[in-house]
């Protein structure tokens, strides 16, 4: 099976530059502080997180009506008032969107725990998120370039990798993979060791 490549002239680190800068950080200030029906949740939801959306195809919402019932009726999402969510719960769907993808709907479950035990409002948690993703975001935007040199440094190791271009897309999602698994790891940890508290 060929490797399709989509690569614009600056190859695999332009093509991952592009995409970071295209990611927006769904600011607290920004979203909503009337209540929505689920109709406009997931509208909403929607338009905040469209950088994120793995692809276009389908048009699917990143959080469908099921999802967020599921979530509420697994007590991680506090229920509408009156049919209608408000503020925090926005930015709770924005931080479950964010989560679900690394860690299990129980340890985000946990995760929420914590700010409701009284140690933190949702609103001073969802600000300090918006300062790390921004900060997380610009990082690895700086750093992108490093990674891909990392990767073609290993690739000239292995006689079997160097100088195949095609082998660079590859190895550099495996290389982002296994950091965001190692990553992960730790993520899971700390996430532990404050539910045996």
């Amino acid at each position: 099976m060929a490797m399709k490549m989509n690569m614009d002239k600056e190859g695999v680190g332009g093509f991952l530059a592009e995409i970071l800068d295209g990611l927006a950080v769904a600011e607290y200030a920004r979203l909503p502080e009337i209540g929505l029906y689920m109709d406009q949740l997931t509208t909403v939801i929607d338009e905040r997180l469209r950088g994120y959306k793995r692809s276009e195809v389908g048009k699917k919402p990143v959080l469908t009506k099921t999802m967020i019932n599921n979530y509420t009726k697994d007590g991680v999402l506090p229920p509408p008032e009156r049919k209608k969510y408000g503020r925090e719960q926005i930015a709770l769907l924005v931080l479950i969107y964010h989560l679900k993808s690394v860690i299990t709907i129980q340890d985000i479950s946990a995760i929420f725990d914590v700010i409701e035990d009284g140690m933190m409002t949702v609103e001073s948690v969802y600000k300090a998120f918006e300062v790390i993703q921004g900060e997380k975001v610009k990082s690895l935007r700086d750093n992108i370039g490093g990674i891909v040199e990392e990767v073609r440094g290993v690739m000239n190791l292995h006689p079997g990798l160097a100088g195949k271009s095609e082998a660079l897309p590859l190895l550099t999602a495996i290389s982002l993979l296994t950091e965001a698994s190692l990553l992960k790891l730790l993520a899971e940890r700390l996430i532990d060791s404050f539910k045996e508290v």
